[in-house]
């Protein structure tokens, strides 16, 4: 992976993410093949103290991946932070 920055938001891998998410930090979730400044409405900003309907890190991913993440969007969530 590619250390990407764009405008201040910079690309992490799923552990950082997971880190700082559980840290209170803001993580954003976004399907790979799209960009932080055009995501189609498709990226969400999270963090734990947002009062969501998933109870950890590992569900939201999933909840999000299902149903946001497909073969032109991308397979998999890129985090940005």
């Amino acid at each position: 992976m590619k250390n990407n920055s764009i405008n201040g938001i910079t690309r992490v891998n799923k552990t950082t993410a997971r880190k700082l998410y559980n840290a209170g930090k803001s993580v954003l979730f976004l399907p790979c093949k799209l960009n932080p400044d055009n995501t189609f409405g498709l990226g969400i900003w999270e963090n734990k103290e947002l009062d969501g309907q998933y109870n950890n890190f590992e569900e939201l991913c999933e909840g999000y991946a299902s149903y946001n993440c497909n073969s032109y969007f991308g397979n998999y969530i890129a985090f940005y932070v």
